[in-house]
């Protein structure tokens, strides 16, 4: 039985059960009382059901997983509560009462029950025009939910010239399956209107194995997206920047993922990272978080991993309160509210994918600041704004701020936290942008290449943890 028959069949199933059911229970309706509300005598259970059906919707389902995703095990409690005070004391306070009042005035709903409680028809009108307006953005916010479930599960909002929607009759079964119904309805086509591509003969003999074709083939009136030979390559600034500084180190990391132990310095950031998050995120809310709680989650996710010594990893430890101590003063007396924190990017230049994530981006009066944080030592405001422009991490995410939001940002920063805060800024220009292309298609061109040599300079081999192993080092 082919797919669209089985989806049919159920379809079938379920209109007959309702039809089916309905036709039982009409033979027991006396009044308007007993198809609206049952007569009065639907259970628990299935009250239970009904409500819970009607009010978990994608708010709760959608929303209420993403907010618990975002802010952990510690959301539980609005669940908790709303289950305590928006459901049981709703039935056990209200239910009650309301049930008792509605029987004796012989009313089946909301509007109905205030009109004869208070003997004012006006209140029949303004609560009917309340639940009418209030149900038009319900519903609004089920759809904004379907709609997001489709953007995360298809990607359609990020198609911004093309967007193709594809299937297969051969995917890999005895039997050839039957066109997508998402595809013809998406399309607003019939099944038999879609058109079916087919291989080349020498493709489909390539397809079962019977031959293996010269890379130079064509395959006929197949679809291509990119040019061939370029296969989306996904880059981050990490990745670009471990191919500039040493082509070799990023052979070693991301060709053939050596594993390496964490350097200290490593473990100090993260951990900071993590604390300085947690606190732009509670801005955003509205929430205070104080010194303490920073110092906590600081603590949280501190690894004894890299040290060189106790002594040396309790000498960095205190150096991180210290720091926070700093940034907390600073960013208490700024006063400034994130517009984005840790939020995520990926953009296509060509056949290459970029993506990343901005720490912290304000945007004030449509001017957007791109700002990160870096634990690296600097001596004061001079050495900040050098280090700054000299940032290729920053240079990539004001071209992916382009992409995404169709202007430069104005302003990039660092802020250092050394551990007292020292803030690098920098205008981005055009140049900027142009030289941010230019590295990434630099270390997409060697990447493809299988370029990968050593480069033997002081800058690439003092910090480079695969110094003791790189053979160009040892017959250096």
């Amino acid at each position: 039985m082919s797919e669209k028959a089985i989806y049919s069949l159920v379809l079938v199933l379920y209109m007959g059960l309702l039809i089916i059911v309905g036709l039982l229970t009409s033979r027991k309706l006396r009044n308007v009382e007993d198809f609206y509300i049952g007569g009065r005598k639907v259970g628990p259970w299935v009250t239970a059901l009904s409500y819970v059906a009607a009010y978990f919707s994608s708010a709760v389902i959608i929303g209420g997983g993403g907010f618990g995703y975002k802010y952990g095990m510690a959301t539980l409690w609005i669940g908790a509560a709303n289950v305590l005070f928006g459901c049981t004391l709703a039935w056990i306070v209200l239910g009650r009462r309301l049930r008792e009042f509605t029987t004796r005035l012989k009313t089946m709903t909301v509007p109905g029950f205030l009109a004869e409680r208070f003997s004012a028809k006006e209140a029949r009108i303004l609560s009917a025009v309340a639940i009418a307006v209030f149900l038009v953005v319900y519903n609004v916010s089920i759809l904004k939910g379907m709609g997001h479930i489709f953007e995360v599960l298809m990607g359609m909002t990020c198609a911004k010239e093309d967007f193709y929607l594809r299937s297969a009759q051969d995917y890999g079964g005895k039997r050839p399956r039957e066109p997508s119904l998402f595809v013809s309805e998406a399309l607003d086509l019939s099944p038999a209107e879609i058109k079916v591509l087919k291989r080349s003969p020498l493709a489909t003999i390539t397809r079962h194995g019977k031959a293996n074709p010269s890379p130079a083939t064509p395959i006929e009136e197949e679809l291509v997206l990119l040019p061939r030979g370029k296969a989306v390559l996904e880059l981050s600034h990490q990745k670009i920047d471990d191919y500039l500084i040493c082509p070799m180190k990023y052979r070693y990391i991301h060709v053939l993922k050596v594993p390496i132990r964490r350097h200290h310095a490593v473990i100090y950031g993260y951990a900071i990272h993590q604390a300085i998050k947690l606190y732009n995120m509670n801005r955003i809310a509205g929430r205070k978080t104080t010194i303490a709680d920073l110092k906590e989650i600081f603590r949280k996710a501190w690894h004894t991993e890299g040290f060189l010594t106790r002594h040396h990893e309790e000498l960095r430890f205190q150096e991180g309160l210290k720091a926070l101590e700093y940034f907390h003063a600073h960013a208490s007396e700024d006063g400034v509210i994130p517009t984005y924190v840790e939020r995520h990017f990926s953009f296509n230049e060509s056949s290459i994918r970029i993506v990343g994530i901005f720490g912290r981006i304000d945007v004030i009066d449509g001017d957007g600041t791109i700002i990160d944080y870096k634990t690296s030592a600097v001596t004061d405001e001079k050495q900040a704004i050098k280090r700054t422009k000299e940032s290729r991490q920053l240079a990539i995410y004001a071209l992916a701020y382009e992409r995404l939001f169709g202007n430069t940002p104005v302003r990039l920063e660092l802020r250092f936290l050394t551990p007292q805060v020292i803030i690098g800024r920098y205008e981005p220009s055009e140049k900027t942008i142009q030289k941010a292309l230019s590295d990434i298609e630099s270390a997409a061109t060697g990447i493809r290449a299988g370029r990968f040599p050593a480069d033997l300079t002081y800058l690439a081999c003092t910090y480079c943890p695969y110094r003791s192993i790189c053979p160009a080092k040892r017959s250096d």
